[in-house]
């Protein structure tokens, strides 16, 4: 089977990335190849449910834009892949980090937490309360999950509008569940104690998840978590990372995911194997079927250049390519409409191009990782490259399955959005941890 080459592919791009790279598992290469191979896996479980091999193309496509992703990460950190000893000569803010983790800890008030998690609750209730009536207008019976089915709809079709001032409350309650993930994750390291009041604020952010409709920001949230360990694991020069805990919290994060996912789609318990197979062939290995399609089944000609990749910058000339949701294609047994985060660049520019742009997205994700590993930790900025950094990781976990880099690189306005509300952050005082010694 041509679906199990590309397997083993991969598994050697992931096993080479992981052991080449100083970074380990912050490998964007290792990150973005890694994830692949469990989708792969699952073609292979699920396979009667997608019903056919992939074709030669769709292998080297995959397996071309890895590699590509590998050349600009080596271009943008070539010393990483030498030795230890010259990426230690090279980060020295590291080593100031790391000596801050030896002596210093990170303390956030119950006050802080309190007034934070306040804010936090009351912009999740407005904004639940303004997509019930929303959604009432629009004759919906509503109960919780019909709600949120409908509200997906309506903000696909832009029919949902929340204003300006529950737009940013949104935006600056993400950032303010991502740097409680960090303080928690850091306490919980440090300490070896749990202090559940810091997860208030990132419980609040969550409800907000729910207003937006967007399964996949609990994934980005999800990041932080990572994010948060593997950098603790580097400043503190710990190299014997429990995988196998990963795996473990890893399984509860995705059965949680699938399992939300299963609610929205309207899969009870009691449903069945084969609904319930359906559905987790729908979020994953159908993507790699999606693209094997799309190859063979290419959408028409687009209306304006890169309109697929480039949607948010149209967007603010004032053209709106409207993109919404991408065609479903039907398997044997299932259908879906994911195609991995290379059908839109191939749409927009072609394989060629798209294999460039892969250089291009390892290099510069490879420069923010950069920046946020060498900032120090007591700079005000630090948590701001720490979200960035959590975006950067979540482009490349979702790789397989879709492509963020348009709506978050590639979309001017919502960096804008969180450097604006990052600064709200910080002039409110909403990211005053406290620093104190052990």
């Amino acid at each position: 089977m041509i679906v199990f080459f590309t397997f083993i592919a991969m598994l050697i791009i992931a096993m080479l990335a992981y052991s080449l790279s100083s970074y380990k598992f912050f490998s964007l290469t290792f990150l973005s190849s890694a994830m692949f191979v469990c989708v792969l896996l699952l073609y292979f479980v699920f396979f009667e449910y997608l019903g056919k091999d992939i074709t030669w193309k769709t292998s080297f496509v995959l397996i071309g834009a890895e590699l590509f992703i590998a050349i600009g990460e080596i271009l943008a950190r070539p010393r990483v892949y030498i030795s230890d000893e010259s990426l230690e000569k090279t980060r020295a803010s590291i080593v100031k980090n790391r000596e801050f983790f030896g002596n210093q800890l990170i303390y956030v008030s119950s006050i802080q937490i309190l007034f934070t998690s306040i804010f936090v609750y009351i912009v999740a209730g407005v904004r639940y309360m303004r997509l019930y009536r929303i959604t009432k207008e629009s004759g919906v019976n509503v109960n919780f999950f019909s709600l949120i089915s409908k509200a997906r709809i309506l903000y696909i079709s832009g029919e949902i509008e929340f204003g300006p001032i529950l737009a940013a409350g949104y935006y600056i309650t993400q950032l303010i569940g991502y740097i409680y993930v960090y303080y928690f994750m850091i306490n919980l390291l440090i300490t070896k104690k749990i202090r559940v009041a810091l997860l208030f604020p990132v419980v609040g952010y969550c409800l907000c998840i729910v207003s937006t409709t967007a399964r996949t920001e609990y994934i980005k949230l999800a990041c932080a978590f990572v994010v948060s360990y593997l950098s603790y694991c580097i400043y503190t020069s710990i190299n014997n990372i429990n995988i196998l805990k990963i795996g473990k919290w890893a399984f509860v994060f995705g059965a949680f995911f699938f399992g939300y996912g299963f609610a929205v789609r309207g899969v009870r318990m009691g449903a069945g194997v084969e609904a319930v197979g359906k559905n987790i062939v729908a979020y994953s290995c159908s993507a790699i079927y999606g693209i094997d399609y799309y190859l063979n089944h290419p959408w028409r000609e687009n209306q304006y250049f890169g309109k697929y990749t480039l949607d948010a910058i149209y967007s603010l000339v004032g053209k709106h390519p409207s993109v919404g949701f991408e065609p479903f294609f039907f398997m044997k047994n299932a259908k879906s409409n994911i195609y991995t985060a290379l059908v839109r660049p191939i749409q927009d520019y072609g394989i060629l191009l798209m294999l460039f742009s892969r250089s291009l997205l390892g290099f510069v994700c490879a420069k923010l990782q950069g920046i946020y590993l060498h900032t120090n930790i007591n700079s005000k900025w630090y948590l701001f490259w720490y979200i960035i950094e959590c975006h950067v990781l979540y482009i490349f976990l979702l790789m397989p399955i879709g492509d963020k880099t348009s709506i978050i690189l590639l979309n001017p306005k919502y960096l804008v959005e969180i450097i604006v509300a990052y600064i709200i952050i910080i002039f409110f005082g909403m990211d005053n941890g406290q620093i104190v010694n052990k």
